[in-house]
C-alpha cells in the first residue's frame, strides 16, 4: 500500500514540474486560498445540516420503534 501511495505521489510531483502546470499553480494559489476561506462557512453549515438530518432520522426511527413496541406489546 505504501509503495502504491509513493508511486502516486511521484506522479503528482512529476506532473507539477511541467512548466505550464507549475506556472498555473503559482498564479492560482492566492485565489485558491480565498476560495477556501469563503467556502468554509458553507461547508460548516452543510456539515451541521447533515448532522441535524441524521439526528432527525434516528429520532424518527426510535419513535417508530417505540410506537410499534407499544402497539404490538414486544416488551
Amino acid at each position: 500500500m505504501d509503495a502504491a501511495w509513493h508511486s502516486l505521489m511521484d506522479v503528482g510531483e512529476l506532473f507539477q514540474t511541467i512548466p505550464p502546470v507549475h506556472w498555473a499553480k503559482k498564479q492560482l494559489q492566492p485565489y485558491a486560498k480565498y476560495v477556501q476561506v469563503l467556502a468554509q462557512p458553507a461547508l460548516t453549515s452543510l456539515s451541521l445540516a447533515y448532522a441535524a438530518a441524521r439526528l432527525a432520522m434516528r429520532s424518527g426511527m426510535a419513535a417508530v420503534g417505540g410506537a410499534t413496541s407499544t402497539v404490538f406489546g414486544d416488551d
